[in-house]
């Protein structure tokens, strides 16, 4: 400690003291950069488990267009809103098959 706090009062002796916070800042923020990325790195855990796997498809026939969005119940039903043809389809998932189709309503001017 000693050894550090003269080495750095020989170093400081010829700066003024705007310059000598200059250096104990920037040494400070290049402490703190590493302390920061490191505790960064720590605290993602690596991932064990595979991203989403398919596992299997259901026909949904005569549906044209694309799908807008989804929802899932607890029940395993899917519930589907398809935009081309304007209808939420609704699947059972649990036997792969389409059980209702609704038809929604859209006004011309929309």
């Amino acid at each position: 400690m000693a050894l550090v706090s003269r080495t750095a009062e020989r170093l400081s002796n010829g700066l003024n003291a705007h310059t000598r916070r200059k250096i104990c800042f920037l040494g400070l923020a290049a402490m703190m950069g590493r302390v920061v990325r490191a505790n960064a790195q720590e605290q993602v855990p690596p991932r064990t488990d595979p991203p989403l796997v398919l596992t299997g498809t259901i026909a949904v026939p005569n549906v044209t267009g694309r799908i807008d969005h989804f929802a899932l119940d607890p029940g395993g039903r899917l519930f589907i809103c398809v935009v081309g043809s304007d209808t939420v389809e609704v699947v059972e998932t649990l036997t792969e098959k389409r059980i209702h189709t609704a038809a929604v309503y859209v006004p011309e001017d929309a």
